[in-house]
């Protein structure tokens, strides 16, 4: 069995509604798992949940954290889904795998 430490990040609220139902939380305290930066347009939820995963970074813009931080793993959590394909689609395109609870 590899030892291997995935590099995750979180997409979370992106100017509206909230951050889903805890997706990031898987991301949390596992031992294989390290939380390079998470992403939310909103300065205190981006703080609040930089220091929930004790992530490196925070990022105001989604797409510029993918691209700058090249994550193996993405939570996809904004509550509202009509951004999800979007996401995912870039998530995918950095090679990253992606836990999204919906479409």
């Amino acid at each position: 069995m590899s030892d291997k430490m995935y590099r995750a990040a979180a997409i979370g609220r992106t100017g509206r509604g909230n951050w889903g139902h805890g997706l990031h939380l898987g991301l949390k305290n596992h031992p294989r798992i390290e939380v390079v930066a998470v992403a939310d347009e909103d300065a205190q939820e981006r703080q609040a949940k930089q220091e929930e995963l004790a992530a490196s970074r925070a990022y105001a813009d989604w797409r510029e954290m993918l691209e700058a931080e090249q994550p193996e793993v993405v939570t996809v959590g904004p509550r509202w889904t009509d951004c999800h394909l979007e996401m995912v689609l870039a998530c995918l395109e950095v090679g990253a795998h992606v836990y999204c609870e919906k479409p």
